[in-house]
């Protein structure tokens, strides 16, 4: 059952690149579900038999001739929506309920924010509520129409759309938010394209991700807040070496192993055959465990002096801003 909504209409839209064999399963719950005033669903250049499928169901179909990417499939949707409001969802998630859209629709519906995410649950996203930098890329996300249209086109390319409008929305809307949705999962990439494809377009998101959210801090912020942005982006970055540090002191304490399983125990438990993270403890077993104690000590500790040194800097800032107002 939809949640109780105002006028306004909701625009569901899907991206789908030769997901025939996945996309019904999206399309059952989006296509009965009330809230929705329509379906769009963008082929972005499919070689399989995608659009049979989806003609099945009484939703809109847009074909591209060739393949764009997410981003771009995502822009042609939203080019003939007419709902005021925009709900995006991947093709092949699994597990996706009229309980999770109401509660993905509901904060952006009563104008609460202008975008809320919809996160699978893992355990690493309830830091959000305390570490601000805690990535949302999660694919299924109500937003308003008048945030897609702020944000830049370069942002609208491939893997950088996520990382571009949550930015935007809290810098320049109404702010974000998120919700946990327990039993939604999505098909990893490796084990959808093969592991040498999946894993090409892992590096290749990965690296859409980092170039964007690069761009965003030191040319998008805000000015008035671009000093403490980017000492703040230097921390995060120190943040992750500690946690690199941390996987190799795991893995020479513990075993690579069973690094890796007390690491990324949410996905081996979606896919127990995971081919990254068992390459990835094949790399690591060939690595001694004394290096790998060295490696991992150097990138703590060194992470951690610099992270406080930042975070000294950081404080300073604020303070100098906080006298600036007080004067």
């Amino acid at each position: 059952m939809a949640i109780e909504s105002s006028s306004q209409k909701v625009t569901a839209i899907v991206a789908a690149f030769n997901e025939a064999a996945r996309i019904a399963t999206v399309l059952d719950v989006l296509t009965t579900y009330t809230g929705f005033s329509e379906v769009i669903v963008v082929d972005d250049g499919s070689t399989d038999n995608l659009s049979e499928i989806v003609a099945r169901y009484p939703v809109r179909l847009v074909r591209l001739q060739k393949n764009h990417g997410k981003a771009q499939a995502l822009a042609a949707g939203v080019k003939v929506a007419t709902g005021e409001l925009l709900f995006f969802t991947d093709a092949d998630i699994v597990g996706l309920t009229h309980s999770a859209i109401d509660k993905i629709l509901e904060p952006v519906l009563y104008g609460e924010v202008a975008m809320c995410v919809g996160m699978r649950h893992r355990t690493v996203y309830y830091l959000r509520y305390v570490l601000a930098f805690t990535a949302l890329l999660g694919g299924e996300r109500a937003l308003t129409k008048a945030l897609w249209k702020l944000l830049p086109d370069y942002y609208k390319v491939r893997f950088r759309v996520e990382t571009g409008l949550n930015f935007y929305a809290q810098h320049y809307s109404k702010g974000l938010s998120f919700v946990m949705l327990p039993g939604v999962t999505q098909v990893v990439k490796e084990k959808k394209f093969g592991f040498t494809i999946g894993l090409k377009r892992r590096i290749a998101m990965i690296g859409d991700i980092l170039s964007a959210q690069l761009r965003l801090q030191l040319f998008a912020m805000p000015t008035s807040a671009r000093g403490r942005q980017v000492v703040f982006f230097s921390m995060l970055s120190t943040v992750a070496g500690i946690f690199v540090g941390y996987i190799f002191l795991v893995a020479a304490n513990r075993g690579p192993q069973l690094a890796v399983q007390l690491l990324f125990s949410d996905e081996l438990q979606e896919d127990p055959s995971a081919p990254f993270l068992w390459w990835l403890v094949h790399v690591l077993s060939r690595v001694s465990a004394g290096v790998l104690a060295s490696v991992g000590s150097v990138l703590v500790v060194l992470n951690t002096i610099v992270f406080l040194l930042n975070l000294r800097y950081f404080v300073t800032l604020i303070s100098w801003r906080w006298k600036q107002v007080q004067r």
